[in-house]
């Protein structure tokens, strides 16, 4: 999403974690050939892992190893088949498996 039609010179492009490193690769790759009248691209993120290919130029933190990182947002990690039903409507299917 953008809130102009044409981005600045300079960008910083932010996400929360580079775990394997692949998208946010492709993303920094491709938007110099989108918008070539950028003269600087950076990148920062919450959690950088070890397993990236990718490595930002900003980060908060650096995990070695490689964690799951559980989002204060994220609530389908703890949520059982019944909750997630209740959630989606009581008429939508439940896959597993």
């Amino acid at each position: 999403t953008m809130t102009k039609l044409r981005l600045g010179e300079t960008i910083l492009l932010v996400d929360d974690m580079v775990d394997s490193g692949h998208t946010l690769a492709a993303v920094r790759a491709e938007l110099p050939k989108r918008f070539p009248h950028t003269r600087m691209l950076k990148t920062a993120v919450l959690w950088w892992k070890a397993c990236s290919v990718f490595k930002p130029d900003y980060y908060v933190d650096y995990l070695p190893d490689n964690p799951w990182i559980h989002q204060p947002f994220e609530v389908y990690d703890t949520l059982r088949p019944d909750a997630l039903r209740a959630r989606l409507g009581a008429d939508a299917p439940l896959r597993t498996g």
